[in-house]
């Protein structure tokens, strides 16, 4: 096992929370963090739907979270000193979180508490859940900040 903590983010306010937990453990505890953002390339989980982009599209799509991956979403870890890289992978979020730390032997993975909620969370789990169930790391599922 390494020392290295998988934080998964999207850009969310919830994943922003968990890097900035994930960043903080890091710092106290000497660890380094692999920050990663799982490209989704199935167009039903799509905002409103299902939908076929041109290839060109998803490109663009993708080269921009590549750049806020290594630019905002990282800014906190830059910030405080804390080493790390970043890891853009297309899939599925909980699938490819699983498998990049288990490639990389990670001694723990961060995510947000994103709550897709209602019924889609009802059949298909939500990411936090899957990792649960899936791995023999330790998983922390980062609360909301609450007002």
């Amino acid at each position: 096992m390494s020392d290295e903590i998988v934080v998964g983010t999207d850009g969310s306010p919830q994943a922003a929370h968990a890097v900035d937990w994930a960043v903080s453990l890091a710092k106290r505890a000497g660890m380094k963090l692999l920050i990663v953002h799982v490209f989704e390339v199935d167009p039903s989980k799509l905002p409103g739907g299902y939908a076929v982009l041109p290839q060109e599209d998803v490109d663009r799509i993708r080269e921009h979270s590549r750049q806020c991956l290594e630019g905002d979403w990282s800014e906190p870890a830059r910030k405080t000193g804390v080493s790390f890289r970043t890891i853009l992978i297309d899939g599925n979020a909980s699938g490819a979180l699983l498998e990049i730390a288990k490639k990389e032997q990670a001694s723990q993975i961060v995510v947000g508490n994103r709550g897709r909620g209602g019924f889609s969370e009802l059949l298909l789990g939500s990411c936090g859940h899957q990792l649960t169930q899936h791995t023999t790391i330790p998983v922390t599922i980062v609360p909301s900040r609450r007002a």
